[in-house]
């Protein structure tokens, strides 16, 4: 009998039992599904349980997404859980808030199914490919190029990752 590879975890936190249905009907067949419906909860599930990835509401009472995302990101052991919200707030200003707090990215309620499935798809990669790294230039130099079509201009394909 095959071995398969656990599905990743994703923690779903939402005060809102409907949301957490809906996005549990949209992830369900490719991941392990955990929920939280505050954000007290959510800190304690992600602590005991270090899911892969963490879709965020970010209007909860008590604590809201934003202060739990601070929150993650301030423990060393729960920060490298990248972050989603999924929140009704749309703006850029919101959005910037969100971002600034820790989040990797930000879903608009109502919510596109295929777009949640490839945006947790594509951070869950990243995670997997990048394990313990910043998505920045860190770690890597540049290296000039002589084929160049001019002598001062860079070539980015020139940039390697330092071993």
């Amino acid at each position: 009998m095959p071995c398969h590879p656990p599905q990743p975890l994703i923690l779903l936190v939402d005060d809102e039992p409907v949301n957490i249905e809906i996005l549990h009907e949209i992830l369900q067949e490719d991941y392990e599904i955990l929920f939280a419906t505050h954000g007290g909860e959510a800190l304690q599930v992600a602590a005991a349980q270090r899911p892969d990835l963490i879709l965020l509401d970010v209007m909860m009472p008590n604590m809201d997404g934003r202060e739990v995302c601070t929150r993650l990101k301030s423990n060393p052991d729960l920060r490298a859980i990248p972050v989603i919200f999924v929140t009704a707030m749309g703006g850029e200003r919101e959005e910037t808030i969100g971002l600034e707090a820790g989040a990797v990215d930000y879903i608009t309620k109502p919510v596109n199914p295929a777009v949640v499935r490839l945006r947790v798809k594509n951070h869950l990669e990243l995670k997997r490919n990048c394990p313990g790294r910043r998505p920045d230039r860190e770690g890597l130099t540049w290296k000039p190029s002589y084929g160049s079509r001019f002598p001062h201009e860079p070539r980015y394909d020139n940039y390697l990752p330092t071993a």
